[in-house]
């Protein structure tokens, strides 16, 4: 019965926050429908080594995300689904891996509910629901509901199955070094290289570097390092990693060669940690502002769990079962990840995505000694009224993080009811009517009395001494909030961002005339290129694409796989944003015709050398 229930306890959190409506908006420009057009590209060449975006090589990543969305649209079509299952299902893992760790890793002692049982309590606990699998629960929920794991498990990009693979590992090593039977224990070392060669696969070295800094780090700490690394067997792991991961590195660098290395390992690796790369600059405390903001609401009460872990009271930990050190190593594989791209110069909020679970379980262990009344292994007696916490050393820290959460809470109302205030100041080229669509869409105000709700009724159960209530309030809030005004802005921005750009790439293939060259001026959107699934020329400004279409031969975009070339066209398909098309005085082209506007962007047919001969003013 307790597994049935979780199972449908983490299913429908998952349907919920990821699985509803996935497929529903478009690919979002810029990013996503690289990866996804790539994993388009490899079912239709068949060439699932080398991944191509638009005819041109694409070596960002290593391909597992590529071949999880190709094997999905061999399954379903190629389409917004597929492209983002791998994600959901990731973030699905992670909810499976947290709830089975702390349901059979959280301390039996500390487990047990303080004072008499309820009829209802007893019930619970013959179908299995004792205080272990409620702590379990919680574990997963908070682990899938915090904004910055659901935008990238919603999302067509490789970040949330690194976060998967390495959680994965990590989840198996602490299995692995907490049971104490040698079969068992090598099994889920094993099921940890595992993880960690997939990580590989999916983001390259950082599958690797990051687990074994977090699992050193928590080694050397309890002074077990020389144990550890006897347990892990670290030389028959690493040949089961290179036997998984390796050969499609030698593959691709043998199709390569110097090419693939200088840019996967020196430019998207190396550079990455050691100078800005694509202006991702962001100053030292760049992540305390991500994971305050990506690990809301919970991130209130992330500082007073991390304080809680008593770090320089390092012969508690040596002195506790390794069952019982999972708060422990979640401290590490936090501090770790974070300190590491904090030291890292290029700066982007996905990096930090793979502590989030090591967040999730760190608050969990938190909750759970106000549900339960424990500290450590010494149970505190009730609280005899609402002020207790000012008598009691231990206390005080709860009730700061929770007051805290009611400020959150509150400011996020004064936040939404200011909404006439910052709206106008909202510009977005892409979006230019988006402050106005928002203003009369009422989705603002129905925010305002759900985080306004949440205010009243967090501060009420502070006040009536009903701590253990925080959760399910804050729960409660997410869940309506998400269904009731976070789906439907996601909706609005796709109708003004992306379905301008899905409706004109329909228009561009119904009217392309075979070998018609389908050109992007003023602008880069990926998108066009998987709506219209055929070769597009992008050019940064208009006058780059007329010096092209001045020489007499017109070749595909980059280097094709088969590296086909297209027949010279008399004529272009041109697609330019609305402030393109008045500053380059495109109307004046008189053999210009029209196809299309949508939104920002114009659709035109105009012969070749017309378009070149154009003059527009100087300063385009």
């Amino acid at each position: 019965m307790a597994i049935a229930l979780a199972g449908l306890w983490i299913l429908a959190l998952w349907s919920i926050f990821y699985g509803w409506h996935l497929g529903s908006v478009g690919l979002v420009d810029e990013t996503e429908p690289l990866f996804v057009e790539a994993a388009r590209q490899m079912t239709v060449t068949g060439d699932w080594i080398t991944p191509y975006f638009n005819g041109e090589t694409r070596f960002d990543k290593p391909p597992l995300i590529y071949w999880g969305i190709a094997i999905f649209n061999g399954i379903i079509g190629a389409n917004e689904w597929s492209a983002r299952l791998p994600s959901a299902l990731s973030a699905l893992a992670l909810m499976v891996g947290g709830f089975c760790t702390l349901w059979n890793f959280v301390p039996a002692a500390e487990a047990v509910e303080s004072g008499d049982k309820t009829a209802l309590s007893k019930k619970l606990e013959s179908w299995g629901l004792d205080g272990r699998w409620w702590t379990a629960a919680l574990g997963a929920a908070i682990i899938g509901l915090t904004p910055e794991t659901i935008v990238w498990g919603r999302a067509g990009v490789s970040d949330m199955l690194l976060s998967a693979c390495i959680g994965s590992s990590l989840f198996a090593f602490f299995w692995g070094y907490a049971t104490a039977e040698r079969s068992p224990k090598m099994r889920w070392y094993w099921v940890s290289y595992l993880a960690i060669a997939l990580g590989i696969l999916t983001k390259g070295p950082i599958g690797f570097v990051l687990p074994a800094l977090i699992i050193f780090c928590f080694g050397l700490y309890l002074g077990e390092l020389g144990t550890i690394w006897r347990e892990i067997k670290p030389w028959r792991g690493l040949a089961l990693i290179l036997a998984i991961a390796l050969p499609w590195y030698v593959a691709i660098i043998t199709i390569h060669g110097q090419t693939y290395i200088d840019s996967f390992f020196g430019y998207h690796n190396f550079s990455r940690f050691t100078r800005v790369v694509n202006q991702h600059a962001a100053p030292w405390y760049f992540y305390f502002i991500v994971v305050a903001v990506g690990f809301l609401p919970w991130s209130v009460s992330l500082p007073w769990s991390i304080a809680r872990l008593n770090l320089l009271n390092r012969n508690a930990w040596i002195n506790r079962p390794r069952r019982d050190r999972l708060r422990l190593f979640a401290g590490f594989w936090l501090i770790a990840i974070f300190g590491f791209f904090s030291i890292a110069v290029t700066k982007l909020p996905s990096y930090v995505l793979p502590a989030m679970p090591a967040a999730a379980l760190l608050v969990t262990f938190l909750v759970r000694d106000i549900w339960t009344g424990h500290w450590d292994d010494t149970p505190r007696s009730p609280r005899p009224g609402t002020n207790s916490f000012l008598n009691s050393s231990k206390t005080w820290g709860f009730r700061a993080s929770h007051w805290v959460l009611v400020a959150t809470f509150a400011l996020l109302t004064v936040g939404f009811i200011a909404s006439p205030l910052w709206l106008p100041t909202i510009r977005d080229p892409d979006m230019p009517n988006i402050a106005i669509a928002l203003g009369q869409s009422g989705l603002l105000p129905r925010a305002t009395v759900v985080f306004a709700a949440a205010t009243v009724f967090s501060a009420l159960a502070i006040l009536k001494d009903r701590d253990r209530h925080l959760s399910l309030i804050t729960g409660l809030t997410l869940v309506v909030f998400f269904i009731t005004t976070a789906m439907p802005i996601i909706f609005l921005l796709d109708s003004q961002r992306q379905q301008p750009l899905r409706e004109i790439s329909v228009a561009a293939v119904q009217t392309r005339q075979p070998n018609e060259p389908l050109v992007m001026a003023g602008f880069n959107k990926p998108s066009m290129a998987f709506y219209t699934q055929q070769p597009m020329h992008f050019f940064k400004r208009l006058t780059d694409a007329q010096r092209s279409m001045a020489q007499p031969t017109w070749p595909e975009p980059g280097k094709t796989p088969a590296g086909d070339h297209a027949q010279p066209s008399t004529t272009v398909l041109l697609v330019v944003g609305d402030d393109k098309y008045k500053e380059a005085n495109l109307a004046a082209i008189p053999t210009g015709k029209p196809i299309a506007r949508i939104g920002e962007y114009h659709l035109l047919r105009i012969p070749r050398t017309d378009l070149a001969n154009h003059e527009p003013p100087p300063d385009e």
